[in-house]
């Protein structure tokens, strides 16, 4: 049965009602039932992939400027909040990574020795600060890091 308009934004408004009056028990909720939530996401991506890939690209295609828009404002905001960790970046490559492949070789992890990137420690010009890590090992560190 299909609802006239009035009566969806009559649900509509009084969901939103709920929600801010219940923030609170909507938080709880979430933290209670944390894994079951992210096992339902998970399935539901599975069953639904093509349908969230069309989706994605058709939002993609309409808000394009959008987008582009938005990552012009965040990688200027990124540039003028970690000036100084780029300029260690880019010191690192300059300077650091043609001295840690002939110390050791190729990744400090798992030795190998294609798609190699500098992985920092602590943001200091040091040499003990950075590791030499191919791009597999690399990810895995940050995904440590953010978990």
């Amino acid at each position: 049965m299909v609802t006239c308009p009035s009566e969806r934004e009559k649900k509509r408004n009084y969901n939103i009602l709920w929600r801010s009056k219940n923030k609170d028990k909507l938080k709880l909720y979430s933290e209670k039932h944390k894994e079951k939530r992210n096992i339902l996401k998970k399935k539901y991506r599975e069953e639904n992939m093509e349908k969230i890939k069309k989706y994605m690209s058709s939002y993609r295609e309409k808000n394009r400027d959008r987008i582009r828009e938005n990552n012009n404002i965040r990688t200027i905001r990124y540039r003028k909040n970690n000036s100084e960790k780029i300029k260690i970046r880019q010191y690192s490559y300059k300077k650091l990574k043609s001295s840690l492949m002939e110390k050791y070789k190729g990744c400090q992890i798992c030795k190998a020795i294609k798609k190699l990137e500098i992985h920092h420690i602590n943001y200091t010009k040091k040499k003990e600060d950075v590791m030499l890590l191919c791009k597999s090992c690399h990810t895995v560190i940050h995904m440590k890091i953010k978990s």
